[in-house]
């Protein structure tokens, strides 16, 4: 294998298994542990490896940028996908995408754009039928979301009735967010309850919603801003008149400024990030969208965000330390990940004295050494990170920080694969740093979801050999009742808390297939990932009996693992080393023991309009643009075709169509002129894009 293409696609396996991390964490489990630009940055990269190895896109594994959400709170449909804004970053991105739109609309003027703060909350979905609210949902992964009406309804910005002149069904989007005063009164609260801290307001406002109980999402004191909506039929013709409607319905919303340029793009842009310190919520950026509901509505989207709105970000808030130490944390899969300490320094109204170092290439590539001064960066209200060096400051007789060729934690060998950027820790589960992380991931949200499982009891039930292995949380109890010091006796524990710990292991001894999976701890296999493997093998015995066929190469059996969505070659062989391990093969033997796995349904089939069908155009449109048309066919289920085959369903024949209306006839396709190609087109329902 060509050497290039050898790192690229090794490059391409990391950052795909990083950005599913990262995807899961700020989506799924509102704890994102790195800031926007550093996702950002991650993922540029990736687009460029795929943009020169196109080759290489078989085999990615990221799928979408949302994850499917996985609580105690109902799954929800929404009615219209909620996608992710693309980003832009400076000035010359600015020309560039709205230059983007002008050619897809084959227009000359200038569109004029609408203006308004990116608010750092979270996103949900309110459903409005005849007036009433009837549901609200999270983002989720842009698809399903989760069913947060309880909550949103104890909110005293987000009316209940919107009156008579709401149209019949209306779908409100917007943020549900902590002002900035409320957020560090709720922390004082935890604090003098000696709970920790929320890190940011973003996540204290989705641990709020997500409350099962109203009334302490009540006193949070949360509130809503709308920043769109979706109305399955015409209802305004422009942006700002539906924000408008929605302010009389009695929300409260963001004041919009219309754009006319790029100048006037950076110049709001500008005039926000200087405003944004004396805003009494948080914003990470800027959201431009086109006035014009029917441009709107031509632009359409791509398979990932909207071609007519763009979210312009902010650069991150920095400030100067001095680095007093660094130190190595061991993960679940072994991976040493370097974490800075800092003399305390406020930045952005935090104070932070711990930061990413990310790898040992970040640490080579940007010299960092322990008494130097580094510059701190902070976007997003996450977990900070070291991006520079003062090398004007450095202190005499600093060397420079080596990796360590045994684990700090157990003594075991460190090594690092050709072609990683992870050096990891050869002990697996001797390691106690690795077989606490795996513990830990086991009882997790996504996993079995054990209450009474977090990082303090997780290391209690290790170090006493209460439970060191998964299997001995359901063996927990007849273990407990034999020991003439129980649970109950040890310090910190007592009768109600072993009581609601072994109730909450034993409602956990029925789980879905996806949510196994997700709990081992496959490399990789992240939440998506598992439930993509439930859904095609449905069942874990048939699982199993395909991945004992797949350890061939050339059996069909790895073709069709390696062949589904999310999965790719590189993975595949991820999952069958992991799975070939006889430790894994007992692990999961102990574990089937004592729990029964519900099989996955069938996923239900829900073809698109025009699913299936084949086109071909030939000729000039009169009313859109070739690339209007084609996006429009494949957004609607259709595939566009370059040239004609006995196969072929439509030929769209504009003016001049050369011969292949020629070749059609002969052919036995449809040919549609463009009246009948847009006929067909709306006869598939569209309304105010979302």
């Amino acid at each position: 294998m060509n050497q290039g293409r050898a790192h690229a696609q090794a490059r391409l396996k990391h950052l795909d298994q990083e950005l599913s991390k990262h995807n899961d964490l700020y989506y799924n489990q509102d704890a994102p542990i790195i800031d926007d630009a550093t996702y950002d940055a991650l993922k540029a990269e990736r687009e460029a490896l795929l943009k020169a190895w196109p080759d290489l896109a078989a085999s990615s594994t990221l799928t979408s940028v949302g994850h499917k959400p996985t609580s105690p709170f109902e799954r929800v449909l929404h009615r219209a996908p909620l996608y992710s804004l693309d980003n832009v970053f400076q000035p010359d991105d600015v020309i560039h995408f709205m230059g983007k739109m002008e050619r897809f609309l084959g227009v000359s003027e200038p569109l004029t754009l609408v203006a308004e703060p990116k608010m750092d909350g979270l996103s949900i979905a309110l459903v409005y039928e005849n007036g009433k609210l009837t549901q609200a949902a999270t983002r989720g992964d842009g698809k399903w979301g989760e069913n947060i009406t309880e909550g949103a309804r104890v909110l005293s910005s987000i009316p209940h009735d919107l009156g008579t002149s709401a149209p019949p069904l209306i779908e409100i989007r917007g943020e549900v967010y902590l002002d900035k005063q409320m957020f560090l009164m709720l922390n004082q609260q935890r604090e003098a309850a000696e709970l920790p801290p929320f890190v940011n307001p973003r996540n204290a406002a989705a641990g709020s919603m997500r409350q099962l109980d109203p009334d302490v999402t009540k006193s949070r004191n949360l509130s809503f801003r709308p920043h769109g909506f979706f109305t399955p039929s015409p209802w305004v013709t422009h942006y700002d008149e539906g924000i408008r409607h929605l302010n009389t319905w009695g929300f409260t919303t963001n004041q919009i400024t219309l754009c006319q340029s790029s100048e006037d793009v950076n110049h709001y842009h500008q005039a926000m990030e200087k405003e944004r310190s004396h805003l009494d919520f948080d914003i990470d950026g800027t959201v431009y969208k086109v006035n014009d509901l029917a441009l709107c509505q031509r632009l359409g989207h791509s398979h990932k965000a909207p071609r007519f709105a763009f979210a312009y970000k902010f650069d991150p808030e920095t400030a100067l330390s001095r680095l007093v130490h660094i130190d190595l944390q061991v993960g679940r899969l072994g991976t040493l990940t370097p974490v800075a300490h800092l003399e305390p320094v406020n930045v952005g109204g935090v104070l932070v004295t711990r930061a990413s170092l990310h790898n040992e290439d970040e640490l080579r590539r940007k010299d960092i050494r322990i008494g130097d001064t580094v510059s701190i960066h902070r976007a997003g209200d996450v977990i900070p990170q070291v991006t520079g060096v003062l090398l004007d400051d450095r202190p005499p007789g600093t060397t420079p920080f080596v990796f360590p060729h045994a684990c700090p934690v157990c003594g075991a060998p460190v090594i690092r694969k050709e072609g990683m950027s992870a050096s990891r820790c050869t002990g697996d589960l001797a390691c106690k740093a690795q077989a606490m992380a795996r513990l830990r991931h086991f009882v997790s949200r996504d996993g079995f979801d054990i209450a009474g499982c977090g990082d303090k009891n997780i290391a209690f039930f290790w170090e006493g050999g209460w439970v060191t292995s998964p299997a001995d949380f359901f063996t927990l109890g007849a273990r407990n009742a034999q020991k003439t010091e129980p649970l109950e006796t040890q310090p910190g524990w007592g009768p109600l808390s072993v009581n609601n710990l072994l109730r909450a292991i034993d409602a956990r001894r029925h789980i879905s297939l996806n949510r196994f999976l997700y709990s081992l701890g496959i490399p990789q296999v992240g939440v998506v990932s598992a439930r993509v493997l439930a859904e095609t093998y449905l069942t874990l015995e048939a699982f199993w009996s395909a991945l004992e066929q797949a350890t061939n190469r050339e059996s069909q059996a790895f073709h069709d693992l390696q062949a589904i969505h999310s999965i790719g070659p590189l993975v595949a062989q991820e999952i069958i080393h992991f799975f070939q391990d006889p430790t894994t093969q007992q692990s999961v033997k102990d574990i089937c023991a004592h729990i029964t796995i519900t099989p996955t349904a069938p996923p239900s089939s829900q073809e698109k309009p025009l699913s299936g069908k084949s086109f071909v155009f030939t000729g000039t449109l009169s009313q859109l643009t070739r690339q209007e048309a084609k996006a429009r066919t494949e957004s609607q289920g259709g595939k566009v075709l370059t040239s004609l085959s006995s196969k072929t369903d439509f030929l769209v024949a504009g003016t001049s169509p050369g011969s292949k209306i020629n070749k059609a006839q002969a052919l036995g396709v449809d040919v549609l002129d463009e009246p009948a190609f847009l006929a067909l087109l709306d006869a598939q329902p569209f309304g105010n894009p979302p």
